[in-house]
Parts: C-alpha cells; sequence; structure tokens
C-alpha cells in the first residue's frame, strides 16, 4: 500500500491557524450593525437603564413612603405594600412573559421593548394621580410587571448583536446586568427624592420617573437594531461560519491501490 501524502493535512494546519487568527480579529470589532462608538455607548446606557427599571421605580418608591403614608392616610399594612407590589409582581410575572417574548414571531424584540417602556412611562406618570393606597399598590405592581417584561426582551437583543463569545461581549453584559445598582441609587433615590423635596409633593417623584424613561424611550427608538424574530443576526459571520464549518468537514477517504508482488 502506497503512503497517503502528508501534504493535505499540513495545508489544513495552515487554514486552521489562519481561521484561529482571523477569529481572534473578528472578536476584537464592534458588529456591524452598530454604526460607531457612540451608537455601541448609547446602547449600553440605554440597556442599563432598562436592567435597571424596577429598582429604580422601587429606590424611588422608598425616599416617599413617609410623604405617602400621611398624605393617603395608609396604615403600615398598605405601606408595606408600597414597596412589596411592584417588586412581588415583578419576581411573579419574569418568566411568563420572558416565554410570552420568544414565542410571539409577529412581533419584533424592538417593539415589543418599546411598547413596554412606553406603557411603563404612562403607568408610572398616572400612578401621581392616586389619591387612594389601594388604587396606589395596584398601579404600583402593574409597573413592576412592565418592568418584568423589559428585562428579557433586553437581554435577547444584547446576545443577538453580541452573538459571538468576547471580550467585549463580556463587558457589555456585565454592565447589563451589574450595573443597575449605581443607576438606581443616583436616579432612583437621588433623583426621585429631589425631585419630591424641590416640589414638596410625593407626586413628582412619579413625574420625574416617568420623564426619565420617555427620555429612554427615545433615545431607543434610534439605537435599537431591529432584528427579524425568527433568528440570530448574522452580519459578517456569515461567510466566516461557512468557510468555518467547510474546514472542518471531514475530507473524502482517498482510494489507494494495493500492489500484489
Amino acid at each position: 500500500m502506497t503512503p497517503p501524502s502528508s501534504s493535505n493535512d499540513d495545508l489544513q494546519d495552515i487554514r486552521l491557524d489562519d481561521n484561529a487568527h482571523a477569529e481572534q480579529q473578528h472578536h476584537s470589532t464592534r458588529p456591524a450593525c452598530l454604526h460607531g462608538p457612540i451608537h455601541e455607548i448609547l446602547l449600553v446606557i440605554v440597556a442599563a437603564f432598562i436592567g435597571a427599571t424596577f429598582l429604580i421605580l422601587q429606590r424611588g418608591t422608598i425616599v416617599i413612603t413617609d410623604s405617602l403614608k400621611h398624605s393617603l392616610s395608609m396604615d403600615e399594612a398598605g405601606t408595606s405594600w408600597i414597596t412589596a407590589s411592584s417588586g412581588l409582581t415583578a419576581g411573579v410575572f419574569l418568566l411568563p412573559l420572558a416565554h410570552i417574548a420568544d414565542h410571539c414571531p409577529s412581533v419584533s424584540r424592538k417593539s415589543l421593548l418599546l411598547g413596554s417602556l412606553a406603557l411603563f412611562s404612562l403607568v408610572t406618570g398616572l400612578t401621581a394621580l392616586c389619591r387612594d393606597g389601594i388604587i396606589l399598590d395596584v398601579m404600583l405592581g402593574l409597573a413592576g410587571v412592565l418592568a418584568a417584561a423589559q428585562l428579557p426582551v433586553m437581554s435577547n437583543l444584547l446576545a443577538t448583536v453580541y452573538s459571538i463569545p468576547s471580550i467585549r461581549r463580556h463587558c457589555i453584559f456585565t454592565f447589563f446586568l451589574a450595573g443597575g445598582n449605581s443607576i438606581a441609587v443616583i436616579f432612583g433615590g437621588f433623583g426621585s427624592g429631589l425631585a419630591a423635596i424641590l416640589t414638596s409633593d410625593w407626586r413628582a417623584s412619579f413625574v420625574y420617573i416617568a420623564l426619565l424613561f420617555v427620555i429612554v424611550l427615545v433615545v431607543a427608538v434610534f439605537i435599537l437594531p431591529n432584528f427579524p424574530k425568527a433568528g440570530p443576526y448574522m452580519g459578517d459571520t456569515v461567510q466566516y461560519s461557512e468557510e468555518h464549518s467547510a474546514l472542518l468537514a471531514p475530507e473524502p477517504m482517498e482510494k489507494h491501490e494495493m500492489r500484489v508482488d
């Protein structure tokens, strides 16, 4: 039997090395759906605010609890529900809403996200008109549901934009998940409390939160990429993936003639 030539194996090793180098370069680049560093920075900021929606509402409510208690003549049970209602509904409806968002092909993720942001701003603004403690708790619970609807959609959208594992993707998701607490303290606690102090009215806190997310909504309209619901964004990686699959595919076995001496 004649031994097979090793030239094909050497060429395949060279192509694998070149492919690994190209993959490393690809991981360090910005996704093609983002049109520059400003676009990417604004996307990350919007994602961080969406990830902190529930925390901003909760921190903004905590700082005005005493004012709510005296203004609406609420007892201890009603006061405890002020902060518990939004957290309870957000936790209960998080997974069901994520399931609905994943199995709703007729509506894009951008539309779902913008719709939930608009409804959250509307409900939060209407909460300032409440004159009864029970209605206030119901409105805060509804706001918690809308806040829970935003988190899985935004997470799925970021996973689509940064579909390839890389250091850039790790940093983006770290800021998206871990930056919410700092944003909630600054914009939820300090901002809401300052609005209530300057106006001497707790209702200004909810108006402030509503206006804050109206701004987030306006920015999101222009910077959120709109992907089809059927699959992830491929961009410039389609050609690379095809070459990678073809390279790793097993080569057909060569037939060697046997000589009988």
